[in-house]
């Protein structure tokens, strides 16, 4: 493959690397059941890549701290209280999309001991990349988290 194609797909995120194993799996074999789970892995790149966009512009601390400044400390409470839930939900989501991730590496490792080929090695490679990228960014998702708690925390002594 051409360098600069594979910094463009970089570039683009890993779901538009996901949605090229995709192509590829349907382009050298004829398993369904492959391609559903490529789908999915897909979708969960998608929404998961959406969702750190959206976590990041609620978790904007600059923004918290502007707010606090302009109401004399109400706007931080105000906040906090208002998308705690927003935290929980994001978290339990989280979970949720690592449940599939597992689904999904567990059926690749069935897959690679039952019918041992370059294909399904190849396949298993896109899906510990995408295990691997999910798993960052879960960590960065945590580590907004985090960050806002302890603003929080900090502020309200």
């Amino acid at each position: 493959m051409d360098p600069a194609i594979v910094k463009k797909i970089i570039e683009k995120g890993p779901h538009v690397f996901m949605v090229l194993a995709l192509f590829y799996v349907v382009e050298k074999t004829n398993y369904y059941l492959d391609l559903f789970m490529l789908i999915a892995a897909t979708i969960n790149f998608f929404i998961i890549q959406k969702m750190i966009a959206y976590w990041k512009t609620i978790v904007d601390i600059n923004k918290v701290k502007k707010l606090k400044k302009q109401s004399k400390g109400k706007a931080l409470d105000y906040f906090v209280s208002n998308h705690t839930i927003d935290i929980s939900k994001n978290i339990l989501y989280y979970l949720s999309l690592r449940l599939l991730e597992l689904i999904i590496l567990t059926y690749s490792f069935y897959r690679l001991i039952h019918l041992w080929s370059f294909l399904t090695a190849q396949y298993l490679f896109f899906l510990g990349a995408a295990s691997f990228i999910i798993h960052m960014n879960t960590k960065v998702f945590l580590r907004h988290t985090k960050k806002i708690i302890a603003e929080y925390m900090e502020n309200r002594k």
